[in-house]
């Protein structure tokens, strides 16, 4: 699955609810207020109303396109016209729906170069995407928290509480490609169980596909921590 295009289909447009058993009480609630750029209420009413899973959405569209100007005109240098599409629609589609109006409205113009076969995208309409961007970015890097720092307590390896983490993994799996306000409320339970035990590792790396918005990879390494853990995913 290529970078965010898993998102668009993730987060149908309209409300949806949030299970209050599994409020991600993981991350910390940021200021959502007067962000530059961005329609907070209509992008929290994609996620029900969850603050939490909406920030943390934000935070992984900043991070997921700091330069995505950059790799829109590599792939134009290289002529890699699906490519750019791909990504410029992609653009488009999780700007819109994380109500970031103005940042959609400028990829879509983008991405209707690109849809015509027009590889000489106009550099006022690449410019104008790349401000909204940063407008969108430096809206959400100010409310950002800070990186949290490792301690020497981040490479102790504990034993895995299976029967806990068992549900969890198998909800997962099922959610990857449907839901991903549930699949990312599952890795956040996950987190707790899994980070400083003997599955650790392939846990980071599932919490990277994750924010890469990468299936396939994600259910390729939640495949691979099942079997590690003796965990069997057929229904």
């Amino acid at each position: 699955a290529q970078l965010f295009e898993t998102l668009v289909r993730w987060i149908a447009p309209g409300e949806r609810e949030v299970a209050p058993e599994r409020e991600d009480r993981s991350a910390p609630e940021l200021a959502l207020e007067d962000l530059t750029g961005i329609d907070v209420a209509a992008g929290l009413s994609r996620v029900g109303g969850n603050r939490a899973l909406y920030g943390k959405l934000l935070l992984k569209l900043r991070k997921g396109y700091a330069d995505a100007v950059r790799q829109l005109r590599e792939l134009l240098t290289a002529k890699d016209l699906e490519g750019a599409t791909r990504l410029a629609h992609s653009v488009k589609g999780v700007a819109a729906n994380l109500g970031a109006e103005a940042l959609a409205r400028a990829a879509a113009a983008v991405e209707k170069h690109l849809r015509a076969g027009d590889l000489d995208v106009p550099a006022d309409a690449l410019q104008e995407l790349g401000t909204r961007l940063d407008e969108v970015a430096g809206a959400i890097a100010a409310i950002a928290p800070a990186e949290a720092t490792a301690d020497d307590t981040s490479d102790r390896k504990g034993p895995v509480d299976v029967e806990a983490v068992r549900p969890l993994v198998i909800e997962m799996a099922g959610l990857l490609e449907t839901d991903l306000a549930a699949a990312v409320d599952r890795l956040d339970s996950l987190r707790d169980l899994l980070a400083h035990t003997e599955a650790g590792e392939p846990f980071e790396r599932l919490e990277e596909h994750m924010d890469d918005f990468d299936t396939d990879q994600a259910l390729e390494t939640l495949e691979a921590i099942a079997r590690m853990l003796a965990i069997s995913l057929e229904s």
